[in-house]
């Protein structure tokens, strides 16, 4: 299991766009990015989602996360918006266009798509961001985008919106 967190906008809970692909035609420029090429083009698509999205607080206040998982023999990996991070979960993070993305969790499903040696190791503290053990309590809406990974150059949008 692996989860990333990056910062971005979101209003539109109920905006579904499911069945789209994005594949090797969509192309993105990330030269020092930690992910492989089909992670980042659903890491683009994934900013520009969040981006037009009207959640109250700018992109770079959020934190960005990459959840990775196992289902029925497919994989998946979950992209969504927190105003905080996780510090027990955190393996390292990294900054893509602005955002930061917060790698957690179990390397065996997310190793063949992230290349940890291109990650910045967490010590204690992320700056600029809280962990959900500072924040006051309250509720807290996470949207993003949820993607299955369909082979080595495609991914499929299943959800869009509140996740």
């Amino acid at each position: 299991m692996m989860l990333i967190l990056c910062s971005c906008n979101n209003k539109d809970s109920q905006h579904r766009q499911q069945g789209m692909l994005l594949n090797k035609d969509t192309v993105t420029n990330m030269s020092t990015s930690p992910f492989v090429e089909v992670i980042e083009r659903g890491v683009e698509e994934f900013i520009r989602y969040v981006a037009e999205l009207e959640l109250g607080t700018p992109l770079k206040e959020k934190v960005f996360a990459l959840y990775f998982y196992n289902k029925d023999g497919d994989t998946y990996v979950m992209m969504f918006a927190a105003p905080y991070y996780m510090k027990e979960m955190i393996k390292g993070y990294t900054y893509i266009d602005g955002c930061t993305f917060v790698y957690y969790g179990e390397e065996s499903v997310g190793d063949k798509y992230i290349d940890k040696n291109k990650l910045l190791p967490y010590h204690d503290t992320l700056p600029g961001f809280s962990d959900y053990d500072e924040l006051p309590v309250g509720h807290y809406d996470s949207y993003g985008i949820e993607f299955q990974i369909v082979n080595s150059d495609s991914l499929l949008i299943v959800r869009k919106g509140m996740l």
